[in-house]
């Protein structure tokens, strides 16, 4: 009869193989989480690039246009944004991807997508944003872009902000403006100042609390046009 090779190999048992999916588990368990925080701060990176580029455009389109940001129309902020680094087609401005953040996963069926919003009291849509007691000073008339020279604290004041909504669309009215303070990168959300600087701010119930003029403190603290 011939011996058992000394080189045969014998299959795992069961208690082996459960115990290797265990292992793996607890590996999935770990690596998953930290993807998904590398894949976030890559997106958070994107945006805050995107905020930056579409911030020095619109204080090139001011330099254009006499020193005066965007009104709340005719252009949209994106609009005159982009025609900076673009010519219009047929009295169109061609989209361009900066305008969205790679987090910003709405759906969009109309129109491109914009994940970013104009501060209102920059523009005053309507004339809501008029009253200087409760939004700052030497602001502009009724749907007129403020003069930058009028813009006290460039780096306290907000010049864009997120705003991920299936309806916010390039170059459209609906959701071209928005002031409030959104959890939605590390739990806050990036803004870019009318300095051309980009920060992450945190959403915190200090900014979320009402303040002073009956708004929350973020708009106090970001939005109005303070002395």
């Amino acid at each position: 009869m011939l011996s058992p090779s000394p080189f045969h190999r014998r299959g795992f048992t069961l208690i082996e193989l459960l115990a290797v999916i265990a292992i793996l588990g607890v590996l999935s368990a770990i690596l998953i989480p930290a993807v998904g925080r590398v894949r976030e701060a890559g997106n958070t990176s994107v945006c805050q690039s995107n905020l930056r580029q579409l911030g020095q455009l619109l204080l090139m389109y001011s330099v254009q246009n006499g020193g005066q940001l965007p009104g709340e129309s005719l252009p949209h902020w994106d609009a005159a944004a982009l025609s900076m680094i673009a010519e219009a087609e047929d009295g169109i401005v061609p989209y361009n991807s900066i305008l969205q953040c790679p987090s910003d996963e709405f759906e969009r069926t109309n129109g491109d997508a914009r994940s970013y919003a104009y501060n209102p009291v920059l523009c005053n849509p309507g004339g809501r944003y008029g009253n200087e007691s409760m939004y700052g000073i030497n602001l502009p008339e009724a749907n007129k872009g403020i003069l930058l020279s009028n813009i006290a604290h460039p780096d306290r004041v907000a010049l864009l902000v997120e705003f991920p909504h299936a309806l916010n669309l390039y170059d459209r009215g609906a959701y071209a403006v928005y002031a409030k303070l959104l959890s939605l990168h590390d739990g806050g959300m990036n803004v870019a100042f009318a300095d051309g600087s980009v920060r992450n701010i945190q959403d915190t119930p200090e900014l979320q609390s009402s303040g002073a003029h009956g708004l929350r403190q973020f708009v106090n603290l970001y939005m109005r046009n303070s002395p």
